[in-house]
């Protein structure tokens, strides 16, 4: 086995039908052991066949867009979405249910910017029409806190009136 070894025959499978046929009784694994330990002795060998084609980028790994990404999405400004967020929108907006809490909620945005107190109340007939569970649900939180929710509405809900000793820290 040595001679063919030292001859180039290194394939296993070849060595060890040349022994069975001289009468080798032990097992191709016990062969194969032998082998391995030889071949660590060989020099490397150029890799035989076509060249390996090399990737030309690393495939960028998609992540799913978030329920919380979404809910941002759905409150930004059109005219502030990026290119991917834009897609991410129309693909959002093929469903119908996501389409309808999409206008719903730049609605809601749009009203709280704009301090329309008044159309609150027509807003909250819609989202309450859409019948999408969780808007459901934010209906109900409001209506729940409609007087904090309304004052956020009213042109002058960020101005708090002075308390006694809030400018002298004296209230301790």
């Amino acid at each position: 086995m040595r001679e063919r070894w030292s001859a180039g025959e290194h394939a296993g499978s070849h060595l060890f039908c040349e022994l069975k046929e001289r009468g080798y009784t032990g097992s191709a694994s016990l062969l194969g052991h032998v082998l391995g330990e030889w071949r660590t002795a060989l020099p490397p060998q150029p890799r035989r066949g076509p060249p390996r084609k090399l990737p030309l980028a690393p495939k960028p790994r998609k992540r799913r867009l978030s329920s919380r990404g979404a809910a941002f999405l759905m409150i930004l400004p059109p005219s502030k979405l990026t290119q991917v967020q834009q897609q991410q929108v129309a693909q959002m907006n093929l469903n119908e249910d996501l389409r309808a809490v999409s206008q719903l909620s730049q609605e809601f945005v749009t009203l709280l910017k704009e301090r329309q107190a008044e159309a609150l109340d027509g807003w909250l007939k819609r989202a309450k029409a859409c019948h999408v569970t969780e808007l459901g649900s934010n209906v109900f939180g409001i209506r729940r806190d409609y007087a904090a929710v309304r004052a956020a509405f009213c042109p002058d809900a960020g101005v708090m009136a002075p308390r006694r000793g809030m400018s002298t820290g004296s209230n301790f």
